[in-house]
């Protein structure tokens, strides 16, 4: 046991012995963990532990993970604000815009025009010695 959780795990190693053999019941470790408002590693830590002592407190019956995914805070900016490609479509008027103008104007812009140029919803035309970016279609589904 590690010294910043020696208390903790100590806790939960409390818990489960008391679930188990005085209250005869067996557990869930999610649902164990959501009880104690703790994470389930803490809680299959300490089983573990209690299961590796000599005299075989518990025995786990069958090990069951769950992950979580949770979106980062640039996926959340996706979500709120649309892709990148989605960006530079946006940012593209009728008459065009001039490339550099466009990918000022849009977080990872490189990524978003790459990304919008292979979907075929835009394309770039050389104009009077300028690069301009046109809408190759109307409407895009993000």
């Amino acid at each position: 046991m590690s010294g910043d959780n020696y208390y903790v795990e100590l806790l939960m190693q409390n818990e489960i012995f008391h679930k188990l053999y005085r209250k005869k019941e067996s557990f869930d470790s999610l649902e164990f963990a959501i009880q104690l408002r703790t994470n389930q590693k803490t809680i299959l830590d300490a089983a573990e532990y209690l299961q590796s002592l000599k005299r075989h407190f518990i025995t786990i019956k069958q090990q069951v993970f769950e992950r979580e995914w949770k979106l980062t805070s640039e996926g959340e900016k996706v979500v709120a604000d649309g892709s990148y490609e989605a960006r530079i479509f946006s940012a593209i008027p009728p008459e065009g815009i001039a490339l550099q103008k466009l990918l000022n104007s849009v977080p990872r812009d490189i990524i978003g025009f790459n990304r919008a140029m292979l979907a075929g919803w835009i394309y770039p035309e050389e104009k009077d010695g300028a690069t301009l970016v046109f809408r190759k279609v109307d409407t895009i589904v993000d």
